[in-house]
């Protein structure tokens, strides 16, 4: 979202409630009131669906859920009927989007009334129903089913099957409640967790690994396994979750399982994609300081005078024919809270660049980083500058924000200079654009580096997984977005840097050279960044990563010789 306002080290407030020590004051019971519950539950008896519902309702409101209007619904459902035909966790992810749900609780119901004869009762006839509902209790805005259950009861002398589906609904009514209170008090954090380059033997390897060797894991459950590809779903104790996502950067190969590299990471899913047996590194290759080797080196401009857009010339390297930068940093925000250290983020991110040998480098500081003037920058003059064998780096820093789509989806936006605190669609930048814009250019590489925290890249988290050889990741397209961190979070400031842009200068100076050969790619550079990013901000500053198209290459820093 935005960044924390500037500071020569961190400091971390936290709003604690006071807690009496007394065990003669009861603890109240948790506020639901902002949960917002609807049921889709179909049955070919309308007069049992609003049996079923109705019982339902009554289970939620007495713990304090908010239970949407059946009548509005019902309308929406009536509209919509074709998406009852998805997959029910599908369905109510978007039939749940629309009507600003949390929980859908999705089920079928069915009852059967019969008469039997008993001879223990001289042959009597007795009217018997019979009732059977099945249900779940699906988060709307992950998928995920927190609760799947299934309900049954049996009246005698209930000729219309109403008092056998209502003490069904009442049953099934209890033990969801139950099972959405255990989600929502959980101490653990979940993941997908989708590892591709496995055998059989290492994924049984990993699940076992995971199960006793990594701290902090309750659970590890396998989704599925199919062409070399593993899915588990991991549950991860709160306390170790920092711990367990380090781990996933930097300590499988210590675990015997070999060297791993993060594909995508977004929200609960992380990719990964095995590169090779455990090896220990020869150290990183250091890199020139800032400024060294590049006879077009500027002086930096006053920082009450921003950089104009410039174009800065250096020389062609291997692996490519030419190198791009659009730096990009505001801090005098003309709507939203005006920020410290972004433009200087910019200028030394710059300075970097030019350490490099990139061979142009356009700078859009502070006023002219206006919403025009970069599409403009990004969508037309690299449009006509760029070749297919070209690479583009593009560095933002300020502003960023994260909007809730109707279709459960989200969309992550960059904010310029004059952007609005409200109307992002017409003010802003979205990810979509950024898409559409990289699609638009024929640079073979383009790397976004985003100081600022969003959720919502338009991850391409399906598809193969990036070329292993240096020669094969600068020969094929990719397109690649590295972010501060995710919706919701604030971007910290450390020594006169974003702590992302510290960690970025680090990374480039050659600690992120994690094989040694001599490059950088953007992979390294966000296995280098994120467990970080992790540490110095206390778990509460989460990096994103990942491709926005699915190409499988992989942008390259080549170090000057």
């Amino acid at each position: 979202m935005s960044r924390l306002w500037p500071s020569s080290f961190i400091v971390l407030f936290s709003c604690l409630p006071l807690v009496w020590l007394s065990t003669a004051v009861a603890a109240p019971p948790p506020d639901r009131t902002g949960v917002r519950v609807m049921f889709i539950i179909q049955d070919v008896d309308p007069a049992g669906i609003s049996a079923v519902e109705t019982t339902l309702s009554q289970a939620f409101q007495q713990q304090g859920y908010q239970v949407l209007d059946r009548q509005m619904v019902a309308q929406t459902l009536q509209r919509e009927a074709e998406l009852l035909r998805q997959y029910d966790v599908e369905a109510a992810k978007q039939l749940g989007s629309r009507l600003s749900a949390h929980i859908v609780i999705s089920g079928k119901s069915r009852t059967r009334v019969q008469e039997k004869t008993y001879s223990s009762l001289g042959g009597k006839k007795v009217t018997i129903s019979q009732a059977n509902i099945s249900a779940k209790a699906i988060v709307v805005s992950t998928g995920k089913i927190v609760g799947a259950r299934n309900a049954h009861a049996r009246k005698p002398f209930d000729a219309s099957g109403d008092l056998a589906l209502e003490t069904a609904a009442e049953q099934l009514g209890g033990q969801l409640v139950a099972d959405i209170e255990s989600y929502l008090t959980r101490d653990t954090t979940d993941y997908r967790l989708v590892v591709l380059n496995l055998s059989h033997n290492d994924a049984l390897s990993m699940q076992q690994v995971l199960r006793t060797q990594v701290q902090g894991v309750r659970k590890v459950l396998e989704h599925g396994f199919s062409q070399n590809t593993l899915e588990l779903d991991i549950s991860v104790a709160k306390q170790d979750d920092l711990d367990f996502k380090r781990r996933l950067f930097t300590g499988f190969p210590k675990l015997g399982m070999g060297r791993f590299e993060i594909l995508a990471r977004e929200g609960a899913s992380v990719y990964l994609h095995k590169t090779g047996a455990a090896r220990r590194p020869s150290g990183p290759r250091k890199i020139p300081p800032s400024g060294s080797g590049s006879p077009r080196n500027q002086p930096d401009q006053p920082k009450q005078k921003p950089l104009p857009p410039t174009t800065e010339k250096g020389n062609y390297r291997s692996g490519y024919r030419k190198r791009w930068a659009v730096i990009i940093g505001i801090n005098e925000y003309q709507r939203w809270p005006k920020l410290a250290y972004a433009v200087k983020d910019a200028e030394e991110i710059r300075k970097r660049l030019l350490a490099f040998n990139f061979d142009e480098i356009i700078s859009i500081l502070d006023h002219r980083a206006t919403q025009k003037n970069i599409l403009r920058v990004l969508g037309d003059e690299l449009y006509e500058k760029t070749d297919a064998e070209d690479q583009v780096f593009i560095f933002f820093a300020g502003h960023g924000q994260t909007q809730d789509l109707p279709n459960g989806q989200k969309m992550g936006y960059i904010i310029p200079v004059d952007g609005d605190v409200k109307n992002y669609y017409s003010t802003a930048i979205s990810m979509t654009q950024l898409r559409e814009l990289s699609d638009r250019l024929q640079a073979k590489h383009i790397f976004y580096a985003m100081d600022s925290c969003f959720s919502g890249l338009l991850l391409r988290l399906r598809g193969s997984a990036p070329a292993q050889d240096y020669t094969l990741k600068t020969q094929t397209r990719v397109r690649q977005v590295l972010t501060a961190g995710s919706e919701g979070e604030e971007v910290v400031e450390v020594e006169g840097h974003g702590l992302f842009t510290r960690a970025l200068l680090q990374g480039l100076d050659g600690q992120a050279d994690l094989n040694s050969d001599g490059h950088i790619t953007a992979n390294e550079l966000s296995q280098f960044v994120t467990p970080r990013i992790l540490q110095v901000s206390q778990n509460t500053q989460n990096p994103l990563f990942g491709r926005i198209d699915l190409g499988r290459g992989d942008f390259v820093f080549t170090p000057p010789q």
